[in-house]
């Protein structure tokens, strides 16, 4: 496993919940991506909500926040509703669908 693998699982991932969310409702907002740091039973600590997905990014977030926990993933969701307007009025679903990349550790990305 490598940053790049991850970021490509990341974008297999989101784009089918898109596909999926999409079988639902006829209009579909993604949630953009959270980066999530794990103890070691798997159990969330804390996030950083909507980064970008790349790498440089990515790997600055490990840097800086390694101690946050001792695996990370990355995760999203997709909403979903009948009409355009909905989605930005709140006539929508929220999370009709998820995704999130297996975990990994900073080692498993080269840090």
């Amino acid at each position: 496993m490598n940053i790049k693998q991850i970021i490509q699982d990341a974008k297999d991932l989101r784009s089918n919940a898109i596909r999926e969310a999409r079988r639902q409702c006829p209009f579909v907002r993604s949630r953009g991506v959270d980066f999530v740091y794990l103890d070691e039973d798997g159990n969330f600590i804390n996030s950083a909500v909507g980064i970008p997905l790349t790498q440089s990014y990515i790997l600055d977030l490990i840097r800086r926040n390694a101690f946050e926990g001792k695996y990370f993933a990355l995760t999203g969701g997709v909403d979903g509703a009948v009409t355009f307007e909905g989605l930005d009025d709140g006539d929508y679903e929220p999370w009709i669908a998820c995704w999130d990349t297996d975990d990994f550790t900073a080692a498993d990305v080269g840090l």
